[in-house]
């Protein structure tokens, strides 16, 4: 994104300074921009933020936009800062011309970067606050540094934002991009990942999940099943596939992953049991054993000859499928999501998948979910 600041035609049509939201004109009857300044709860304090967010894209089937930036330390609150509004210009122009924009999406800004970043990721919205008047389907955008950036295009957004949680101790993540933080320290994950040099498929509305503390669950869209049917037949010759998915609003929880300590971490909702904990990926793999093993901050699944096989057939059929482990790994279903909004809503149900009253028993005394804990201890 290279773009010059254009603010000479911009219109106030209403709000103020003490009097938000200040509503600007961005494009003339096609797109509002709502300026609020909000404090927003932090831990144990308030954090001051400019809030933007943009009417005008839902016409263009384009859910609509939020960007939350924390107040610089010395930074007059009295004026909202006019340097994003070419990054909402840029996205609708884009939007204009047929782009689309949908969680786990990411851009890169251009040599010179913006607010300091290289980049930003679209995620789902995780703003709540009852004092503004937020659309109701909206994606939240999160600021990246070159590092970030790399980590990002190369192994999926969830790889990063389930990162920035696990530093600020926040779940998922800090709804706020502060523009002073420094880099997340990536080098180690983007040279040692295992997952570098695959060729991957990015997957929409799609998530690998941790079940109950030893079931491992990838859960595919529907609206994915031609693209994977054509990702699969492309690599035919090869005996591993790989899937980036999604950090989706239904996840209590994230696996983090730690190379400089050689670590596997956990970040969970302090409010929650952590019954379903996202992973970055999926590693799907033909082996001489069957089941599934944490690997990094995602998951590695192995197949037999006869599981390879089934697998595939399952995919193309829009097929579920439970693969039983003949070791000591975990169990895995391939799952397909057809709940009407696959984003918001996993479909998945304990029962279904087996050992229902098993798993809900474990969770109530604390049981799977503390073996977890200690697998996966956090300092």
């Amino acid at each position: 994104m290279n773009q010059k600041p254009q603010t000479s035609a911009i219109k106030i049509l209403g709000g103020g300074i003490g009097n938000y939201p200040i509503k600007l004109e961005l494009i003339p009857k096609r797109l509002i921009l709502l300026v609020y300044q909000l404090d927003l709860p932090g831990k144990g304090s308030q954090i001051p933020c400019w809030i933007f967010v943009t009417h005008g894209l839902a016409a263009l089937k384009q859910r609509e936009i939020a960007l939350v930036l924390r107040l610089a330390k010395n930074e007059d609150g009295k004026k909202f800062p006019k340097t994003p509004l070419p990054l909402f210009m840029f996205l609708f122009k884009a939007i204009v011309q047929k782009k689309r924009f949908a969680v786990g999406d990411v851009i890169r800004f251009g040599e010179k970067g913006l607010l300091g970043f290289a980049g930003m990721g679209f995620t789902f919205g995780n703003l709540n606050a009852k004092q503004i008047e937020l659309p109701q389907h909206y994606l939240s955008c999160m600021l990246l540094t070159r590092e970030e950036l790399v980590t990002a295009q190369t192994f999926g957004l969830t790889r990063a934002l389930s990162r920035m949680g696990f530093e600020t101790n926040r779940f998922p993540f800090n709804p706020w991009n502060d523009t002073e933080r420094q880099s997340l320290p990536l080098q180690a994950v983007i040279k040692n990942s295992q997952f570098r040099n695959l060729k991957v498929l990015p997957l929409k509305y799609s998530s690998v999940n941790l079940l109950g503390g030893d079931k491992v669950v990838l859960l595919l869209a529907v609206a994915m099943h031609g693209a994977i049917n054509s990702f699969i037949k492309e690599q035919a010759n090869i005996d591993q596939l790989g899937f980036i998915t999604q950090l989706l609003p239904y996840h209590e929880g994230a696996l983090v992953w730690l190379p400089e300590k050689d670590s596997i971490e956990m970040n969970v909702h302090p409010d929650s049991q952590g019954e379903i904990i996202a992973g970055s990926f999926a590693l799907l793999s033909r082996g001489v054993t069957s089941g599934a093993a944490m690997l990094e901050d995602g998951f590695n699944i192995q197949f037999s000859d006869e599981g390879w096989l089934a697998m595939r057939n399952a995919i193309a059929r829009k097929q579920n499928l439970v693969i039983t482990p003949s070791s000591g790994d975990m169990e895995f279903s391939l799952v397909w999501n057809n709940m009407t909004n696959p984003e918001t809503q996993s479909g998945l149900s304990l029962d279904s998948l087996g050992g229902h009253n098993e798993v809900e028993n474990s969770v109530a005394r604390g049981g799977w979910f503390g073996k977890l804990k200690r697998l996966i201890k956090r300092d």
